[in-house]
């Protein structure tokens, strides 16, 4: 057996580089190295397969690094190494949580244990997550202006967006219309923008304000709202719950695929499949039926 070329956790991370996107980059990590004069440790297969279960890497991030470093075998000139063979257990794949619809009721009755004006909000922002599948910073940067609550075709716009591939940030793509489908949702929302005013600064544009200072909603808020009410239900939830909740009871109530994934925002048949997973096979009986 040979030995394994190991790099530093602050290479890895992208610490020696200008752009964190660069951290698994090859021939960064090899330019940087001998920039800065870095000392290459050689490890036997068990150090490596330690320090990886050590630094709880996922399997798919194990297999980048190693990809990596094979990469840069190459590059210094070894063609014979046992890690340019080594093929990486894929393991057991964890299936994502998706709300089921008396799930969602549970978090909304946990709503009322809250503040009054606190439970109206947060009412509206969990029949938003559910009746439009929209993710958490689009829920925060929604507008005022851009809620249409129109009995007949309640609404709202959004500016969709998508990460690049190389530094991870969100990009604008186009205007999307998401709407409301439960009368119960604008209900909801109509009832937040009756007392909003009681609690957001007066400069404040988005629909949802944080409960301090009346300012625009935070991811972070958001995620903290959803593990409080977590806590009061007995079980997580998240914004994604949300989401792969609304994939899946869409698609069981018949829903095109299509549909499904415009409305989520979804932009490869791949992605509907993993957030449609566990529809149930006896939603088909019941279409085939006629009884949806």
């Amino acid at each position: 057996m040979g030995q394994a070329l190991f790099i530093s956790k602050q290479e890895w991370r992208g610490q020696e580089t200008t752009r964190h996107g660069y951290n698994c980059d090859p021939l960064v990590i090899g330019r940087e190295l001998k920039k800065h004069n870095r000392r290459i440790v050689y490890m036997r297969p068990k150090d490596w397969k330690r320090i990886a279960k050590l630094r709880k890497w996922t399997y798919k991030t194990q297999r980048r690094k190693i990809s990596a470093v094979r990469t840069l075998l190459r590059l210094r000139g070894i063609t014979e190494h046992f890690m340019i063979d080594l093929e990486w257990p894929q393991g057991s794949r964890k299936d994502p949580r998706r709300l089921k619809p008396w799930q969602r009721d549970k978090a909304l009755e946990a709503t009322y244990q809250q503040r009054e004006i606190l439970g109206i909000r947060n009412r509206a922002i969990l029949w938003t997550f559910w009746d439009t599948g929209i993710r958490k910073f689009e829920l925060c940067g929604a507008l005022l202006a851009d809620l249409d609550l129109d009995p007949e075709e309640p609404s709202l716009q959004l500016l969709t967006k998508a990460p690049t591939s190389r530094s991870g940030k969100y990009l604008p793509r186009a205007y999307e219309t998401k709407i409301f489908i439960h009368d119960e949702a604008v209900e909801a929302t109509n009832a937040w923008l009756a007392v909003r005013d009681q609690l957001a600064d007066p400069k404040t544009k988005t629909i949802f304000v944080s409960q301090i200072g009346g300012r625009p909603m935070t991811t972070a808020g958001v995620t903290y709202l959803l593990r409080y009410l977590g806590k009061l239900i007995g079980f997580p939830i998240s914004s994604h719950d949300f989401r792969r909740g609304t994939g899946t009871h869409a698609s069981e109530e018949g829903v095109p695929d299509r549909i499904v994934m415009k409305q989520l925002g979804l932009r490869t048949h791949k992605d509907y499949q993993r957030y449609t997973a566990r529809a149930k096979l006896s939603a088909y009986r019941k279409l085939m039926r006629g009884e949806a």
